[in-house]
């Protein structure tokens, strides 16, 4: 009985309390909904590109790795909402070779990642590409990626790593 009423006690304490100061706030929300031309491929959504072990060794006779190739899968566009896409890869620049993607993970040093279009053309990281013409319904973007490594000696062996992003923007 007397832990009834103690709990009883507590509980009157609680609900006559003097309440703390409220204010009402309203949150608004806003934004603007676009139409994409094209839907992304889930299996170009995000993709890990695994290189061969790669010896240094082949750095004394050519600055690149052979080249892997990697796709961008673009279904369902409608030409009506963008005829042309750009794209923009974004990353950690490498500070050694400007213009390719640094290795953000691993112990390798000297190399870095450069990404090129299928026809050659060189990707700058956070530089939109010129502008690649939409076909209706599916489109593939092909790129190649390879291993960077401008200056023999100073690379040296190790595992390594790079992320990098990409953005479609339509015209």
């Amino acid at each position: 009985m007397k832990t009834n009423a103690a709990i009883s006690a507590l509980m009157m304490a609680l609900v006559m309390a003097p309440y703390p100061a409220c204010a009402r706030v309203d949150i608004n929300y806003r934004g603007t909904l676009v139409a994409d031309a094209c839907q992304l491929s889930t299996q170009s959504a995000e993709q890990v590109i695994e290189f061969p072990q790669i010896a240094v060794s082949a750095f004394k006779r050519n600055a690149r790795s052979a080249p892997k190739t990697f796709e961008l899968a673009l279904l369902e566009c409608d030409l009506a909402v963008g005829s042309l896409v750009n794209v923009t890869f974004s990353g950690t620049e490498s500070r050694e070779q400007p213009g390719t993607f640094a290795m953000t993970q691993g112990n390798s040093e000297g190399v870095s990642i450069a990404i090129e279009s299928e026809n050659g053309e060189a990707v700058k990281p956070s530089v939109a590409m010129r502008p690649i013409a939409l076909v209706q319904g599916r489109n593939v973007l092909s790129f190649r990626a390879y291993i960077q490594g401008n200056d023999y000696a100073a690379i040296k062996e190790g595992s390594f790593s790079s992320s990098v992003n990409f953005v479609l923007e339509y015209e």
